[in-house]
């Protein structure tokens, strides 16, 4: 396809944006996608070395066997989850 472009004459940018991006949209909005729960899963995982971050209510909750502040933690990071979820498939349609 890369031979066929530039035989009509297209520059490196249409090259670059008409194929090569639009080709692999799906993998980098799934990319994206996983550095964005990556960065969640750290905003958790940071509580245990004793930040104060969104998943600080879900380790109280697990040290002293409170269900409600587990419910607490998890309910705000899964409606995240859920929003986010729903945004890149909106996206993954658009394009």
């Amino acid at each position: 396809m890369i031979n066929t472009a530039t035989a009509m004459a297209m520059s490196k940018n249409e090259i670059f944006l008409r194929i090569n991006i639009l080709e692999n949209k799906n993998s980098i909005l799934n990319i994206i996608l996983k550095g964005i729960r990556f960065n969640i899963n750290m905003l958790i995982i940071s509580s245990i070395i004793g930040v104060y971050t969104l998943g600080s209510p879900i380790i109280v909750g697990f040290k002293n066997l409170n269900i409600k502040l587990i419910l607490i933690g998890i309910v705000p990071i899964a409606i995240i989850m859920l929003i986010l979820s729903l945004l890149t498939e909106s996206l993954k349609d658009e394009f």
